[in-house]
């Protein structure tokens, strides 16, 4: 009886590492909403108009769906599923939309985000800046230079 027992708790301690190595990723080849954890406001962006490709904070709505497309450098491109064929992108701070090649490793550093998990969500990191995208609570989106760790839950999504 005791070898039985002990070849179920060796079965089972092999899975254990399995699962865990695969809970740190956001998302890999699918659909995503980033709500901030903060104002529990979503990633948004204009499809029309005067201020298409802005990026806001938003409510509800479809302006909020983005497509989540891996990199091979473990980056992502958030690709909007209201204005398809952009992506999210950073400027310095400056943080909006453009048209872009969302296919795997098609797009610039502009373009690509690293989803880094944390303790309190997730913190969405520009390839080419290193600036982490933040949410005012004012209806503004923009990278900011400093990384105010898990304390400012305005710099993290889920």
């Amino acid at each position: 009886m005791k070898y039985k027992a002990l070849k179920v708790v060796a079965v089972s301690a092999a899975i254990v590492p399995v699962l865990l190595a695969t809970s740190g990723t956001a998302s890999a080849d699918g659909n995503v909403t980033w709500q901030n954890k903060r104002t529990g406001k979503y990633i948004g962006t204009m499809a029309s108009g005067p201020n298409k490709g802005k990026v806001y904070n938003n409510l509800s709505g479809g302006a909020n769906s983005w497509y989540d497309q891996r990199n091979s450098d473990g980056s992502y491109n958030q690709v909007s599923r209201y204005l398809p064929g952009y992506c999210l992108t950073a400027y310095g701070s400056e943080v909006y939309t453009e048209p872009c090649n969302a296919s795997p490793d098609g797009t610039n550093w502009y373009q690509r985000w690293y989803e880094v998990s944390t303790s309190t969500g997730w913190k969405l990191q520009n390839k080419q800046s290193g600036h982490i995208l933040d949410d005012n609570g004012n209806g503004t989106i923009y990278a900011n230079g400093t990384d105010y760790g898990n304390s400012n839950l305005n710099q993290r999504w889920g």
